[in-house]
């Protein structure tokens, strides 16, 4: 019983690794953007992560239909204004960082549960070598 929230702990830090599978990687679309469409595991949501080609990910857009894959710019941003008034995109990012929070919050608190069961251990094993010597 000792040691269930070190393991929590660490099956919470693994299952982070877990989270996203890549679903395709287009590296440029007409030489303007990077695009990389990943699924997450933990809410089923497929994203399209776009950027510019050669620099980071500016930003994580939700896809609304998986089968739909852009081939330009302008397909991307019709999808953001059809789909941006309706609030999808918002619940999509929300349910997100649900997870994340959640996943953030049972963390820590298997890690400090962790670390304080530890901290007793080593002073009751004091207290003990105190009381034999």
């Amino acid at each position: 019983m000792r040691w269930i929230f070190s393991v929590l702990a660490v099956v919470l830090l693994f299952s982070w690794s877990l989270r996203w599978t890549k679903v395709e990687k287009r590296h440029s679309i007409n030489g303007h953007a990077s695009v990389a469409y990943k699924k997450d595991n933990w809410t089923g949501q497929t994203w399209i992560s776009y950027g510019p080609p050669l620099g980071e990910v500016l930003i994580d857009i939700p896809l609304v239909i998986d089968s739909k894959r852009f081939d330009a710019n302008d397909h991307i941003v019709n999808e953001l204004v059809k789909h941006g008034k309706s609030g999808y995109l918002v619940d999509a990012w929300r349910k997100r960082d649900l997870a994340t929070y959640i996943w953030f919050t049972l963390t820590i608190l298997c890690l400090i549960s962790s670390i304080i069961g530890f901290w007793r251990i080593k002073k009751r094993e004091k207290n003990v070598g105190n009381l034999l010597n």
